[in-house]
């Protein structure tokens, strides 16, 4: 999600990276206008709560964390930043499987989903935890009911529209 921001990892000649405190400017619609045009400028409430407390900071001279800002650059508020992240899934995940790369590391992939409608109420999968040999080495398999899992845990088709 830090792709939205005008921070590039080099700040007054300092080379810094997520933990910076320098500008990190949203740039929401600068940053989708390449892909949905004039609909992109349409600034939501959200935007311009952040632009008035960026503008704030610039007053006072000051850079700012990502995560200071109200709404900060991994909020799910920005909702055309997800029809932008699902052209990119869609078009590059499949020429990913044409040139046969087997995986990749999607990095922070589960915060571009979201769900749609309110919150979805769920419980915790059972996974029976075996106390007596927890330090053992090794990995520990929990089988876990497929159906049961996708239905609690998955984003489902019918609540969810990536375009």
């Amino acid at each position: 999600m830090w792709d939205w921001a005008m921070y590039r990892g080099w700040y007054k000649g300092k080379r810094e990276f997520g933990s910076a405190v320098v500008p990190w400017e949203l740039n929401v619609a600068e940053w989708d206008a390449q892909f949905l045009g004039d609909r992109a400028y349409r600034i939501t409430e959200e935007e311009k709560a952040v632009l008035r407390w960026e503008s704030e900071k610039f007053r006072q001279g000051k850079g700012w964390l990502r995560w200071d800002p109200p709404q900060s650059l991994n909020s799910q508020v920005f909702d055309d930043r997800f029809r932008v992240i699902a052209m990119y899934l869609t078009d590059n995940w499949r020429a990913f499987r044409t040139w046969g790369m087997s995986a990749n590391s999607p990095w922070d992939y589960g915060s571009y989903w979201k769900q749609t409608g309110g919150e979805r109420e769920r419980s915790d999968l059972p996974l029976a935890i075996d106390w007596d040999h927890l330090q053992r080495p090794g990995p520990r398999v929990v089988y876990v009911d497929e159906a049961q899992a996708r239905d609690q845990l998955a984003f489902h088709s019918a609540t969810t529209s990536p375009r």
